[in-house]
C-alpha cells in the first residue's frame, strides 16, 4: 500500500539552540553590528604634503622678507603662543622682525605627517639667520587647513 506524500503531516522544523550573542546580534540593527567603515580622505597625501610644504615656505620667505604682515597670516586665529597673550606675541614678533635689518630662513628635512584632510604636523630643521643672532633648531608645526590655506596653529621647537 502506498502512502500519499499529501496525507503525510508535516514535519517540525529542527530547532537550532544559539548562542546569546549570535540572538542578540540578531536582534539589533545592522548599524549596530557593522563598524562603518572610516571615512576616505577627500584629497590623498600626495595632494596634500607639496600644500603644506609651499605654505612652510611662503612662511620662511615671509619672515626673511621681515614682511611681518605675511608672516603673521600664516598663524590661524586660533594659534596661541606659549607664555604670552596673542597680542603681546604678535606686538614681539613685528617689533623684531622690523628692527632686524637682514633675516635668513632656511628649511631642511621637511616631514609632513598628514592625519586627516585638515590637519598635518610638520617638523623640520630651521636655519636662522639675522645680523645679529643665529641658530638651527628642529621645529614642530601643527598646521590646519583654513579656507584653503594651510595655517599654523601650534609651534615647538626642540
Amino acid at each position: 500500500m502506498r502512502i500519499e506524500d499529501a496525507a503525510m503531516p508535516p514535519v517540525p522544523a529542527a530547532v537550532v539552540e544559539s548562542p546569546a550573542s549570535a540572538v542578540m546580534a540578531a536582534a539589533m540593527p545592522v548599524s549596530s553590528v557593522v563598524a562603518p567603515a572610516p571615512a576616505m580622505p577627500v584629497q590623498s597625501a600626495m595632494e596634500i604634503e607639496p600644500a603644506v610644504k609651499a605654505s612652510l615656505q611662503a612662511w620662511a620667505a615671509a619672515w626673511s622678507a621681515r614682511d611681518s604682515k605675511r608672516y603673521l597670516a600664516a598663524y590661524a586665529g586660533s594659534f596661541k603662543p606659549a607664555g604670552l597673550s596673542r597680542a603681546a606675541w604678535q606686538k614681539q614678533r613685528e617689533v623684531r622682525i622690523a628692527k632686524t635689518h637682514t633675516i635668513a630662513v632656511m628649511l631642511s628635512e621637511v616631514a609632513i605627517k598628514v592625519q586627516d584632510d585638515t590637519h598635518v604636523v610638520a617638523t623640520f630643521m630651521q636655519d636662522y639667520r639675522s645680523d645679529a643672532y643665529h641658530d638651527s633648531t628642529r621645529k614642530i608645526l601643527e598646521l590646519e587647513k583654513i579656507a584653503d590655506a594651510w595655517l599654523i596653529v601650534s609651534e615647538q621647537t626642540e
